[in-house]
């Protein structure tokens, strides 16, 4: 099957590897048996409301998709999501490989991203097998992790994939930029990001850092030449543009959420938590990629410590960058140009997602708060992602060649990643994530079977707490839409 990548073209490596991942990912999880949370927090929630009419929505949608819930204002993905639930209604089946494509998806653009930045600035017309092998299998080594596997479980955070996998794209043009000098490289790195926004909350931090080191670039570009000035300035309009669009963007997520009545934490405190958040997310993400322990519940005790570390590695890495401008400004090359701009991107967007959390939880006493973030799947996702485009920059464009040890190296990676992955999901959610193990598929036929049995609503068939699925304080009388129509069908069918 391998040898079909030899002398293939990145897009024809990634259509490939697509349905590699499709294949693969949707037999690994059949045989871990992956339960797919569809009643989970926002996806029950969605469930919910797309049963009911128009009319009875008419507050889901004023909350969701018309104006910015929790700092998120995506009201297209947001509607995209709602007409997914009204199509796949309880359909765990429907939502389990809709989540393995989005995941096949995501990995199949880290092989692209890896593909096409070992090619950037290479004469290549086409990359050998070592090379599509290797991108192959750096996307199996990260995406084959328990932090991946629990996204999958819930399908809301289909989303998240989305917007990495836009991200990755974003980020390869601006990398291409640094090489091309073209505008459509630019436009298309600038677009993509602003994209992201659309996609999920966390885009606003994407957007901004490709901005910023848009900008950087074409400041140390045109501080090194004396031709091309002009055209140079002009790359700036779309740099001016996607900032008015991301500042209004901005706007609208913001828009509602400030509370100027709550009582916020000290400036010092706030400085303390973002370096603890920024270290622990980094030391977290890494024990997630091996699953160091368990991942059991950390503790706060050491925030103060784990800030100066945190406050340590930002000095660290912002001289490395300066440092590097530096160089650049006094023996400008296109590597070096592309060596900042993978250094910077990854860097920045980070920084700032710890911002975006530290600005969050500042009316938050208690440093508890950052426990549920720091040990989340869905937020380790963003630090993990900066951490691979960091390392796949930093080794894809070292010196070392792409050989077929090289290729095997990772390849041997990728098998005990997706080996490792397998036995840590079938020994150790059961244990620290119980509620992983309840399958939503028997959890929503028992409803359906007790309120059947019981159709008064003031039954307690009908007011039994969900919360061990669905997070939120709900009950089957918040699903009534759904379960009635369920059952009518179901009564519809045994009379035929």
């Amino acid at each position: 099957m391998f040898s079909n990548l030899k002398n293939c073209s990145p897009a024809k490596v990634t259509a490939f590897s697509l349905l590699f991942f499709l294949l693969l990912n949707g037999v690994y999880y059949q045989i871990i048996d992956l339960n797919i949370e569809y009643l989970k927090a926002e996806s029950g929630v969605f469930l919910m409301h797309a049963a009911k009419s128009p009319e009875e929505s008419k507050a889901f949608f004023d909350e969701y998709v018309y104006s910015a819930y929790h700092a998120h204002f995506t009201p297209v993905v947001f509607l995209a999501e709602y007409y997914q639930s009204k199509l796949f209604a309880t359909c765990e089946t429907c939502w389990y490989w809709r989540q393995i494509f989005v995941a096949s998806l995501f990995m199949s653009c880290i092989v692209y991203f890896s593909i096409r930045l070992s090619m950037t600035g290479k004469e290549l017309t086409h990359p050998n097998w070592q090379r599509n092998l290797t991108g192959l299998a750096i996307a199996i080594v990260f995406g084959f992790q328990p932090i991946i596997s629990t996204l999958i479980g819930w399908p809301f955070m289909g989303i998240q994939f989305l917007c990495l996998s836009v991200s990755l794209f974003s980020f390869l043009y601006l990398f291409e930029f640094t090489q091309s000098g073209r505008r459509l490289h630019l436009y298309l790195a600038l677009g993509l990001a602003y994209l992201t926004m659309h996609i999920f909350g966390t885009g606003l931090a994407i957007s901004l850092s490709v901005l910023f080191t848009a900008t950087l670039l074409i400041t140390l570009k045109w501080s090194q030449t004396s031709d091309d000035k002009l055209t140079l300035v002009k790359s700036l309009i779309p740099v001016f543009v996607v900032s008015a669009l991301t500042l209004g963007h901005t706007y609208l997520m913001l828009k509602g959420e400030l509370h100027t009545d709550a009582e916020n934490v000290s400036f010092f405190t706030s400085i303390t938590r973002y370096g603890a958040i920024l270290i622990e997310f980094l030391h977290t993400s890494l024990r997630y990629i091996w699953a160091q322990g368990g991942c059991h519940q950390p503790e706060m005790r050491g925030m103060e410590t784990d800030s100066i570390y945190g406050w340590g590695l930002v000095i660290i890495v912002l001289i490395t960058i300066f440092s590097s401008i530096n160089t650049y400004l006094k023996k400008p090359s296109d590597e070096l140009l592309m060596r900042i701009s993978f250094l910077t991107l990854p860097t920045i967007t980070l920084l700032l997602i710890v911002a975006m959390i530290t600005y969050r939880i500042q009316s938050e006493p208690s440093h508890n708060v950052i426990i549920g973030y720091i040990n989340t799947d869905r937020y380790l996702i963003f630090s993990s992602f900066c951490g691979l485009v960091y390392c796949l920059g930093l080794f894809l464009r070292s010196n070392i060649k792409i050989t077929t040890s090289v290729a095997a190296a990772f390849c041997i990676a990728a098998v005990f990643s997706i080996a490792g992955n397998a036995v840590f999901m079938h020994k150790v959610p059961h244990i620290v994530w119980p509620e992983k193990s309840i399958s939503h598929e028997e959890y929503w036929n028992e409803i359906l079977h007790s309120v059947q049995a019981n159709p008064d609503h003031q039954n307690a068939s009908w007011n039994q707490s969900m919360s061990v699925v669905t997070v939120f304080d709900l009950t089957p009388l918040d699903f009534q839409a759904l379960i009635e129509k369920q059952l009518k069908l179901q009564n519809s069918a045994e009379s035929d």
